[in-house]
């Protein structure tokens, strides 16, 4: 495209275009005379059946492709599912093994821990109910306190004004 960019090479290609556009008036003009318009149109139909058949074994080709590697994956991964159903069946014994030796057992001796110090508690000494009384009243002594502050502070600033 280079010899575009010369003034010699522009004028050639306006050239050759004119004389193909000349070449494609003249045929149009001699097929009507000649009355081979049908005869166009049939060989036009042939060439552009002929070039349609390329696209369309080139899709085939393509579909056959993908047939070929499907079959090839499934051949691959079939085995590793396999295998990795094998593994969760075999994980899924494991902890359900561990289940019921490991987990039942601490949760049962924790669970009867907790009551037994929490019956304790409560038949000994002080007890959870206890415990929560002492802290209402705590609570209480605490916001009776705040409030008197606050009551003596608004009175300060009341009076200084």
């Amino acid at each position: 495209m280079g010899f575009l960019r010369t003034r010699g090479g522009q004028i050639g290609a306006a050239l050759a275009g004119v004389i193909i556009l000349g070449l494609l008036i003249w045929l149009i003009i001699w097929i009507s005379v000649q009355g081979a318009w049908p005869t166009v149109r049939d060989i036009a139909l042939v060439v552009l059946a002929l070039v349609s058949m390329v696209p369309l074994l080139a899709l085939a080709y393509a579909v056959l492709a993908l047939v070929r590697t499907a079959r090839q994956i499934t051949k691959e991964v079939l085995p590793v599912l396999n295998e990795l159903k094998e593994t969760t069946h075999s994980v899924r014994e494991t902890t359900k093994v561990a289940n019921d030796f490991t987990v039942k057992p601490a949760v049962k001796t924790a669970g009867f821990l907790v009551g037994f110090s929490q019956a304790t508690s409560v038949i000994l000494g002080q007890g959870s109910a206890r415990k929560r009384q002492s802290d209402r009243r705590r609570r209480a002594a605490e916001a009776m306190r705040q409030a008197d502050e606050d009551a003596a502070e608004m009175e300060a600033e009341h009076a200084t004004r």
